[in-house]
């Protein structure tokens, strides 16, 4: 939505004797002070714009204040614009176009249009002039939510990438998505059913118990936290006892989660 201060909604609103006068502010530099055009000359600003593309088209768009594409044309005698062009990349440079009215502060000006420069650039040698389109600034915001490889390693591969359900409001009957496999079967030695050794070797990311590792992998996370622990005490002046403390507690947690890792493979394994 446009803001436009008082000023410039009572100069709009004189019917007679007014004239529109378009700006193009461009961005080519990164970091740099953007450069204005406009049809004529105003002040300091030059009167460069030759083309421009339909502003109908622009100001009319439903439920938008931008289009999606605005084609301009600059004269470039004095060669300005050409030397940019010779040593800066200005794709996808930020553009906007104003309109401003004579007698108007020029700090009530108003923005039409807001987008990127576009490729191909048109550098006409004969003419002098510079051409090129600028497209529109759309935004683009993430809806919804999917496990990518990587930020879970307990996900089965098959997982990745599936969207998760998006509730809005008060729903009812939801479908849901299985974050887990089970094993199918009366016994994980029956006949024609995979084992656990089997089903862990296929489905090593978290196959049949997600709690599991999860748990094994905040284990390992304390174990390696209290080795860093244990070396950076070792290092400085008067660490030994704290140093030692770590070690023998970071000894102990190794242990327990190879228990565990034991006899959950145990409970897992049939006869193979």
């Amino acid at each position: 939505m446009r803001n436009l201060s008082p000023a410039a909604l009572a100069t709009i609103a004189t019917k007679l004797g007014s004239e529109p006068i378009t700006i193009v502010e461009i961005d080519w530099i990164e970091d740099d002070a953007p450069k204005l055009y406009a049809d004529r000359d105003i002040g300091s600003i030059s009167g460069k714009i030759l083309e421009i593309g339909d502003l109908d088209n622009v100001i009319n768009i439903s439920e938008n204040d931008s289009s999606q594409e605005l084609s301009l044309t600059l004269d470039d005698t004095d060669g300005t614009i050409k030397e940019i062009l010779d040593t800066n990349d200005i794709h996808k440079r930020s553009a906007r176009v104003y309109q401003w009215f004579e007698g108007m502060d020029f700090d009530d000006r108003f923005l039409l249009f807001a987008g990127k420069i576009s490729s191909p650039v048109t550098w006409s040698e004969r003419q002098r002039t510079i051409s090129f389109t600028i497209i529109s600034q759309l935004e683009d915001k993430e809806v919804g939510f999917s496990a990518e490889e990587g930020q879970f390693p307990w996900i089965p591969k098959n997982l990745i990438g599936k969207t998760w359900p998006m509730i809005f409001g008060k729903v009812q009957d939801v479908p849901a998505m299985q974050f887990n496999q089970a094993v199918r079967g009366t016994t994980l030695c029956g006949v024609g059913v995979i084992s656990g050794k089997s089903y862990n070797l296929a489905f090593p990311a978290g196959g049949n118990d997600v709690s599991f590792y999860i748990q094994m992998a905040g284990m390992t996370a304390q174990i390696n936290h209290l080795g860093k622990v244990a070396s950076a005490y070792a290092g400085i002046a008067g660490g030994h006892e704290q140093s030692e403390a770590a070690s023998d507690q970071q000894e102990e947690l190794s242990n327990q989660r190879l228990q565990m890792q034991s006899q959950h493979w145990k409970n897992g394994v049939c006869a193979e």
